[in-house]
């Protein structure tokens, strides 16, 4: 594989890279708990083994009730969580992070440029041979 036919890949990290989102992600995933008789406030941040929401979600119920939760249940949470945080995104009451919009624009600017497709888009056809 050639340099110009290599993928060109762009990762971004989770919050705080484009969004500034932290806030709403603690809300939404204290909110969906709680209506599930979970509470994640019970014990410091830090005092969690793990960080990411699953495991979170895991030792919470296993403080809880003293079993590990099902996997479908933990499950059904994330589903319930990744939909009211899209809906909190797609209200607008997260906030971009400064400059993360051009970033993106600049990004899909230089994909067009050079033939690839960003996201969303459909490839620039080939000019007359």
């Amino acid at each position: 594989m050639t340099r110009e036919s290599a993928p060109t890949l762009v990762i971004f990290d989770i919050d705080g890279t484009l969004l500034d989102s932290a806030a709403t992600h603690d809300r939404v995933a204290i909110d969906v708990l709680a209506r599930h008789g979970l509470d994640v406030l019970a014990k410091p941040w830090e005092a969690y083994r793990a960080f990411t929401d699953s495991a979170v979600t895991g030792e919470v119920y296993q403080d809880t009730h003293g079993v590990p939760a099902d996997p479908e249940f933990i499950a059904e949470l994330e589903r319930l969580y990744d939909k009211e945080f899209d809906t909190h995104v797609a209200s607008g009451v997260v906030d971009e992070i400064a400059g993360a919009r051009n970033l993106l624009a600049e990004l899909a600017d230089r994909m067009t440029r050079t033939g690839r497709s960003p996201p969303g888009r459909s490839a620039p056809s080939p000019g007359p041979s």
